[in-house]
């Protein structure tokens, strides 16, 4: 009976403490488990994720708009950085050429002699090293720059055929034609610039490709650059159906005539543009080409420019005067004359100013029926001014109608042009 006592006892016992063995067990395992920074992570989010529905609509809006903008204030951050960062590294590589070529090239560039490729060679003095670093864009880009730099220091006074050895003899050319096939679209249009600027002559199948681009801008500069390129027809690309929607920006007209007087500087043949202005529908492109028409068109072409005083676009007419007195078209003063009544005030002052520019003697008449007939009070100034600066017999004249005005008004008019007379001899003293 004892012995069943005792088992019964040990028994209960067993029972009694296998539940508190148990649990301690739980606790020394909970106490020893590692969480990694993903748990944690995964943890707080979930908790932010649980809670975040549980507030009002308001407040979850603006902690949305508050975390895109914390998230758009880091990225931002770090592209300033990043690019203050390339930027800086790419103006120690050009300060670094500056500092060893700048005299050297402008040496080269300005001497009048024509220098041959071992003459340049000896002068640069490229090292090998110099050599292992034309396959990398960065230090190539900062040699093109510094070449920009160079002919824009000395536009007038440079020596194309020195610059042609020059970017040669600095495989300029070759590494141009690389970055046309294989560069990105910013370095694609940064060499088509360069190329433009430089006058570098790159292989048209090269460029072929490019006149089919996705992007717009290298489609246009390449059309450009042809105009400089193309011996025989510059204007072949003009001539397409894009010509006749063609997206007209204000630098296209610096850029046409750059590359026309590119091919002047180089002795190129020029191009005869009637026949392209003939068939252009964007005006501000027809009236552009009509003013190039006075700096390098011949004498015919410049006498068929007369016919576009009668267009109906008012950019395409004073694109004609301007034609007409760059290139001293003294045969189109009667025409000038005629077409003043039927003109805008704006462009009567550039009819003005081209008759003042040919100086005949023949208009003065005309000049006093303008200031008779006028009644604004600018055209009226620029009558008076113009007859001032007309010769002797204008000056006479205009003292003429100095001496005769009654009118308060025209009198302030006279005094003015008088100032502007003192202005212009004192600063010829």
């Amino acid at each position: 009976m004892r012995a069943i006592k005792r088992i019964v006892l040990t028994l209960s016992m067993t029972l009694l403490c296998c539940p508190q063995v148990f649990t301690d067990s739980i606790m020394d395992r909970m106490r020893t488990r590692d969480f990694s920074p993903i748990d944690y992570m995964g943890y707080v989010l979930t908790m932010w994720y649980n809670g975040f529905f549980n507030y009002p609509f308001v407040v979850r809006v603006s902690i949305f708009m508050i975390l895109i903008c914390c998230i758009s204030m880091v990225v931002f951050t770090i592209s300033i950085s990043v690019n203050k960062h390339f930027e800086g590294r790419r103006n120690r590589i050009y300060n670094r050429y500056y500092k060893r070529f700048y005299d050297i090239f402008c040496e080269i560039t300005l001497n009048k002699d024509k220098l041959t490729r071992n003459e340049i060679d000896e002068r640069i003095g490229l090292t090998t090293r110099d050599i292992a670093r034309r396959k990398k864009p960065k230090y190539m880009f900062a040699l093109c720059m510094l070449l920009v730099q160079v002919k824009s220091d000395y536009y007038n006074e440079y020596n194309y055929r020195n610059v042609r050895t020059l970017c040669n003899a600095l495989a300029i050319e070759e590494f141009m034609e690389r970055m046309l096939v294989f560069g990105s679209r910013t370095n694609r249009r940064r060499a088509l610039q360069i190329s433009q600027f430089m006058m570098i002559d790159l292989p048209e199948s090269v460029l072929v490709r490019l006149l089919n681009s996705v992007n717009k801008v290298i489609r246009k500069e390449t059309r450009m650059y042809y105009l400089w390129l193309s011996d025989y027809n510059p204007f072949r690309f003009f001539m397409e159906s894009e010509l006749h929607n063609y997206d007209w920006r204000e630098w296209d007209a610096l850029e046409i005539h750059f590359l026309m007087r590119a091919r002047h500087i180089a002795n190129k043949e020029m191009p005869s543009l009637p026949p392209i202005i003939a068939e252009c529908e964007n005006e501000k492109l027809q009236a552009c080409l009509i003013r190039e028409v006075g700096y390098w068109g011949t004498a015919e072409d410049v006498d068929n420019m007369k016919k576009y005083l009668a267009h109906k676009s008012q950019v395409v007419r004073q694109a004609t005067i301007e034609c007409i007195i760059k290139a001293h078209l003294v045969s189109a003063e009667p025409l000038l004359m005629a077409a003043y009544a039927h003109q805008n005030e704006h462009l009567r002052l550039f009819i003005l100013r081209a008759l003042v520019s040919f100086n005949t003697g023949r208009a003065i008449p005309f000049f006093l029926k303008a200031w008779s007939e006028s009644k604004v009070q600018s055209t009226k100034l620029n009558i008076i001014m113009s007859l001032s600066l007309y010769g002797e017999k204008g000056m006479e004249e205009f003292e003429r109608l100095e001496r005769e005005c009654t009118d308060k008004d025209d009198s302030i008019l006279f005094k003015q042009v008088r100032v502007f007379d003192s202005y212009i001899k004192n600063l010829a003293r």
